[in-house]
């Protein structure tokens, strides 16, 4: 077995898992399309989002079993919102001038990479 029959297995076996990892994924670039548009000055709304983002970020790493789970939900929004702020300007120089296709493949152009866009690992041969 690869990389690509295991994520095929994953996908067969465990749809709601993979829809979960998607539906966070839609929410992380959300929350990047909103730190892009308020920045230091959040409306309630991209505070709530940030917020949520945590707390399901925190829910899929503890596979949704409550038990495992942290205490992500226990940040105020604002707390939240500034590391997630402060990392994507600070890893991401040129963030704010990106365009809506970059933040739609939750990647921007960055030094690191040669100023090219982030992709997805492709797997298999």
């Amino acid at each position: 077995m690869n990389l690509l029959d295991g994520l095929n297995y994953y996908k067969q076996y465990s749809s709601s898992d993979w829809q979960f990892t998607l539906e966070v994924e839609s929410s992380a670039v959300e929350v990047l399309k909103l730190i892009s548009q308020h920045g230091d000055q959040p409306n309630s709304e991209a505070l709530s989002a940030a917020h949520a983002l945590l707390v399901d970020i925190e829910k899929w790493k503890a596979m949704c079993l409550k038990e495992r789970m942290g205490n992500a939900a226990q940040n105020s929004q604002r707390d939240v919102w500034n590391p997630f702020r402060d990392t994507v300007t600070t890893l991401t120089p040129s963030f704010r001038s990106c365009n809506s296709e970059d933040s739609a493949h939750l990647g921007t152009r960055n030094r690191a990479n040669g100023g090219r866009r982030w992709q997805r690992p492709r797997f298999g041969s």
